[in-house]
């Protein structure tokens, strides 16, 4: 084994400015500063310090070479390209052939006889031996060291990603934003400038800790952004303090709840009483309430728009869907028809005169509450009496948007943010720190269990058989087909073929289906028709996220299950088993399965536990992907490992309000320096 020298620490070298490719790629990508260079984690290390003795080559493996150019020729392969074959040989009397397909006059130049080199690549046997088609190149007359592997940034060459990022680490300033007193909670003792130079550049005795991310180089960085992110929720929840809003007060139970035809769960109950306890004060509510599907989310929330409405005040309740706006608005219709309080429905159908006759009966008091989707966050919509906003799936909604909403009444308005995705506690401890958080965590009697199978996509038309069976006896199905490409095309064609095939085979089942460039109407036509028994089975798209309550609905099937994520999946379970009849979901499934989609759909079918659910989906999809930057507000974390760190987001929350009242322009500077140009966003 040929051991190369210990690289020495690192040169300061003249660091030059991006070219203008390079520029016009980061900026595409959204790098917009030299923290969001120094943020880009590495994927992987290489060692490019060990190089094998050519003799000791295998066939398939990835080797480390270092040798000695003994010939470089151009050789013309069948369809008369060029390619460059450099041979090296080392100590050990044996050769390694070096094949180049993309040739330029650099490359070229640079494989001169004698030179010494070192090559990484696979290592396979050609025509002429041992060959290493087209491999990473290093001068062996450079310092070996361990290179760093990063995710793309567009078309930007690994090599450049490096350069960029090691001229980013000369460029740092290194300025502590986290007050000595604390750095007691990082671990390790180092400096945010150290932390960043290890995990960028590190020897190779460092590089496995630091790959598995338990070198406390990363608990330092964990720390960092996860106090910023706390810093960030802290001050929100402290400003909230100083606002007013409307004082409201819930009805008495014989006003609304007692005139219900069922009677409410012990959750939902407690669930009240925070709630009233929180808008019976003049300081804004900010609550979460979440709870798994079905477990009666919109009774909790009807409660609080009534307390609005017997205020003479408007309450605005918002859908991510139209359907499902309707449906919000024909429940609360419904109920409070009986006690003369009158809903409206305002989505982007309605327009001109009927739109306009909305705002004024709720301008002037004669409507209270206002049901809708986006259409409640135009400019043109009047809402000056608002006092509570409720927002469903609310991760749907942006803060922009939500906030948008809440600027439509001179005074502050209280805010319920409801979610059928449970959330695990440590992402609410350190996501929704400036919210209190209600659970309902049992669901109404009458729910009938939902048994769950998997079923190879080849038994389809057994599938559409079973549906025609149980439409006899009085049973409905939902057919969900997700996106199998990028063409949204694609996926409404999907949707026609199955819809054509049950059609055929079972005519009875006059199949519809319901797809996102469908105009309302007809939406709501095929709804209908689904709702009424006159269509047995409704195909829909991934676009139009079926959200609407059918009682006699007791089968879901979902096409191409394992390119969904667990929580989408056990929500879509949840439309059905609403009737009292037992439930099923059917989960179709690609012979060709990833290990992961695998274990997704395993884990589905063995618990119908929305927080476990939860927990699960969060440790394999991680909090970028499951969360995403619109739930919160905030931007995606890219260090802390929100299903493990508790204690780490335990010391964050604690540092960050210790912070906030000794050292506020400290706190200031390491928010900056974590969100830049979101930071706009995060002082909301």
């Amino acid at each position: 084994m040929t051991k190369t020298a210990k690289p020495p620490a690192p040169r300061k070298t003249a660091a030059a400015a991006p070219s203008e490719g390079a520029r016009a790629e980061l900026a595409k990508a959204g790098f917009a500063r030299l923290m969001d260079l120094l943020l880009h984690f590495p994927l992987r290390y290489e060692n490019w310090q060990d190089a094998s003795p050519l003799a000791n080559l295998r066939n398939g493996e990835t080797a480390l070479v270092e040798g000695e150019i003994t010939d470089a020729q151009i050789v013309y392969v069948r369809n008369r390209a060029r390619n460059l074959l450099v041979a090296v040989g080392d100590e050990t009397g044996a050769t390694v052939a070096m094949r180049f397909f993309r040739l330029t006059p650099a490359l070229e130049n640079s494989m001169r006889i004698g030179r010494r080199v070192r090559a990484r690549g696979v290592v396979r046997m050609g025509r002429v031996g041992w060959e290493m088609s087209h491999p990473q190149l290093q001068s062996a007359m450079a310092p070996a060291e361990m290179v760093a592997v990063y995710p793309a940034i567009g078309k930007l060459p690994q090599a450049e990603i490096r350069r960029l990022i090691a001229a980013a680490l000369e460029k740092f300033d290194g300025a502590e934003t986290v007050d000595g007193a604390l750095r007691k909670f990082t671990g390790g003792g180092f400096t945010a400038k150290a932390a960043l130079q290890l995990i960028h550049a590190p020897p190779a005795e460092e590089a496995e800790k630091l790959m598995e991310r338990e070198h406390p180089a990363w608990r330092r960085l964990r720390f960092d952004e996860l106090l910023a992110h706390h810093i960030v929720l802290r001050r929100r929840y402290r400003r909230r303090l100083g606002q007013t809003a409307t004082a409201l007060s819930l009805p008495p139970r014989e006003r609304f709840i007692a005139r219900l035809p069922f009677s409410p769960t012990a959750a939902q109950e407690k669930a009240m009483k925070e709630i009233a306890a929180d808008i019976g004060k003049t300081t804004p509510m900010r609550r979460l309430l979440q709870g798994d599907v079905g477990s009666g989310k919109t009774l909790v929330a009807a409660a609080a728009c009534l307390a609005c409405a017997e205020a003479g005040r408007t309450a605005a309740l918002m859908a991510p869907t139209g359907i499902l706006a309707r449906q919000h608005f024909e429940t609360l219709s419904e109920w409070f028809a009986p006690i003369k309080i009158q809903c409206e429905l305002l989505t982007a159908e309605t327009r001109g005169k009927k739109r306009s006759e909305a705002e004024s009966r709720l301008q002037f008091g004669i409507s209270h509450i206002a049901v809708g989707t986006h259409a409640l966050f135009q400019e043109k919509t009047n809402l000056p009496k608002l006092a509570l906003a409720v927002a469903d799936e609310q991760h749907r909604f942006g803060v922009e948007q939500r906030l948008a909403l809440t600027e439509k009444s001179p005074g502050g308005v209280h805010q319920l943010m409801m979610s059928a995705t449970p959330i695990p506690r440590t992402l609410a401890m350190s996501v929704f720190a400036d919210l209190d958080v209600s659970i309902l965590d049992e669901k109404p009697p009458g729910r009938a269990p939902v048994q769950t199978v998997l079923i190879s996509a080849a038994r389809r038309a057994e599938v559409l058989a079973r549906i025609a069976e149980r439409q006899k006896q009085g049973g409905r199905a939902f057919w969900i087909c997700p996106r199998v490409s990028e063409s949204e095309s694609a996926e409404l064609q999907n949707a026609r073929e199955i819809a054509a095939e049950a059609g055929a085979s079972h005519p009875p089942l006059n199949p519809k289906v319901v797809h996102g460039k469908m105009k309302a109407a007809e939406k709501e036509s095929a709804m209908d028709d689904f709702r009424n028994g006159k269509t047995g089975l409704l195909v829909a798209t991934t676009v139009v996220e079926v959200g609407v309550d059918v009682p006699e609905a007791d089968v879901m099937v979902i096409d191409n299950a394992g390119r969904m994520g667990l929580s989408q999946l056990h929500q879509l379970r949840g439309r059905v088993g609403r009737g009292g009849k037992e439930g099923f979901c059917v989960l179709l499934y690609d012979e060709e399965l990833s290990e992961a989609a695998k274990e997704r759909l395993k884990i589905l079918r063995d618990s119908d536990d929305g927080f476990a659910i939860a927990r699960r989906d969060l440790q394999l999809r991680g909090p970028g992907e499951w969360l995403g930057l619109r739930q919160s507000g905030m931007p995606a974390l890219r260090a802390a490992k929100l299903a493990e760190d508790n204690d780490i987001i335990r010391a964050a929350r604690n540092a960050a309000d210790q912070m906030l009242t000794q050292t506020p322009r400290l706190a200031f500077s390491h928010v900056h320096r974590w969100f830049g140009k979101n930071f706009k966003l995060a002082r909301v």
